[in-house]
């Protein structure tokens, strides 16, 4: 579910620790509820995140395209002048 292209999305590398933190401690905890909590609601609102922001991308499909405007962007935030 998880692209392999995962690094090159900030959202996806930003939320992967922190999902993996809570799914480690639902694992080590006594009782069922933080397990219940992690299947109820960290694990699927982190794949309704991931898959709104993708949108229709290749990155889906397991093939990575750079963003296009991506020069234009950066160049546009260069404050060296021309």
């Amino acid at each position: 579910m998880v692209p392999a292209c995962w690094c090159h999305h900030a959202h996806i590398a930003r939320e992967l620790p922190v999902l993996a933190v809570l799914r480690w401690e639902a694992e080590n905890a006594a009782g069922p509820q933080l397990v219940e909590e992690w299947n109820r609601y960290a694990f699927p609102m982190f794949c309704d995140r991931m898959a709104q922001r993708l949108g229709e991308s290749t990155c889906r499909t397991g093939r990575h395209q750079d963003w296009p405007a991506e020069s234009r962007y950066t160049a546009f935030l260069d404050d060296s002048p021309l």
